[in-house]
């Protein structure tokens, strides 16, 4: 009984690369079917010299006003004029526990020097880069009357929506 030659590395990539469809009897994925060979095929997606292909292709970059709005309101968080609930859905837990840890330090400042002035953040410039496909790094400098800030957000792409895994108020 002849042996089945392994696959070249070549081959071995084509297959990693295709999507998954259902689950088979044993609970194992399965590859997807095989489009007909005269079907057309999508031209693969570039970002900068990154050629992109499979679920990667598609994602989109976050819009400068949602990364704006974020960090306009982690600031407000951290300042205690907004309520972390009203970030649920677009920050991780880690990072909800991190901005209620800075509101807190925040307050006792307050407290110590006697300040209970509230100032409204007004967004200055955003400057974001693309350290890999699915992820987004963004710093976006905050004037308020007293000072500047610049608040660092990371954003990666989970379940096809961008949400904030880390925060810093600098």
């Amino acid at each position: 009984m002849p042996t089945a030659a392994a696959p070249s590395p070549r081959r071995r990539e084509e297959i990693a690369a295709q999507p998954l469809r259902a689950a088979g009897r044993a609970g194992v994925g399965l590859p997807a079917q095989r489009p007909l060979a005269g079907a057309a095929r999508p031209a693969p997606a570039t970002h900068g010299a990154i050629t992109l292909r499979g679920p990667a292709a598609g994602i989109p970059d976050p819009h400068p006003a949602l990364v704006t709005r974020l960090a306009v309101q982690a600031l407000e968080v951290v300042d205690g004029t907004r309520s972390i609930a009203g970030l649920s859905g677009w920050i991780s837990q880690e990072v909800a526990e991190h901005l209620i840890r800075m509101r807190t330090l925040h307050a006792e400042r307050r407290t110590v020097y006697g300040d209970g002035r509230r100032t409204a953040p007004t967004p200055g410039r955003v400057a974001m880069g693309r350290p890999r496909v699915t992820a987004v790094e963004a710093a976006v400098v905050m004037h308020t009357s007293a000072r500047s800030f610049a608040v660092a957000i990371r954003m990666e792409y989970v379940r096809r929506r961008w949400r904030a895994t880390c925060i810093a108020v600098l």
